[in-house]
């Protein structure tokens, strides 16, 4: 159709509303109830704060949410899914709350699956752009910082900054403001 949008291009920036973060403490905080009477600590060998978890369960929750409506889709909270997609079919969100931030990538990430980097917290995200599992897993980006297990750290300036827009999501979005 004439006039509709082809590419969605990053950064873009993303501000929720006080009701979508309101849904994303909501799923934040059941993950990580969930995952406390499941006995599970930090993911990754991380030494976080009892406080920190929660915060970042909560920041992720509003970044698959930020991805999701940026992309045109249906934002569906899961708890539990861990390796499955976050977003569609074959899309995962990493975030951080540095605006620096790297997308972390690790082995046994899907290498089909599309990654992408949320920077920022609440209410200002911004998405940096993302790339495919396979693509970054390269030996220069792999590090282990502090004891941690070895993943792949792609800096911002390598991620991919286009994306193919979906047919219809500017109908959708205009029927569902």
């Amino acid at each position: 159709m004439a006039g509709k949008r082809e590419y969605i291009y990053f950064p873009q920036d993303v501000r929720l509303s006080s009701i979508e973060m309101m849904e994303a403490v909501i799923l934040g905080a059941g993950r990580r109830i969930n995952s406390i009477k499941a006995g599970r600590k930090g993911g990754h060998q991380f030494s976080e704060s009892v406080y920190a978890a929660w915060g970042e369960d909560i920041e992720g929750a509003a970044a698959e949410m930020v991805v999701a409506r940026t992309l045109g889709f249906y934002f569906t909270p899961t708890i539990n899914t861990f390796k499955a997609p976050d977003v569609g079919a074959e899309i995962q969100v990493r975030s951080s709350y540095r605006k620096d931030g790297s997308l972390i990538i690790r082995p046994h990430d899907p290498d089909h699956h599309y990654y992408f980097l949320v920077v920022g917290s609440w209410p200002f995200h911004q998405i940096v752009g993302y790339t495919l599992g396979n693509v970054a897993k390269e030996a220069r980006w792999e590090r282990a910082p502090g004891g941690r297990p070895p993943a792949y750290f792609v800096p911002q300036h390598q991620l991919c900054r286009c994306w193919p827009a979906r047919e219809g999501w500017e109908d959708d979005a205009e029927e569902n403001p």
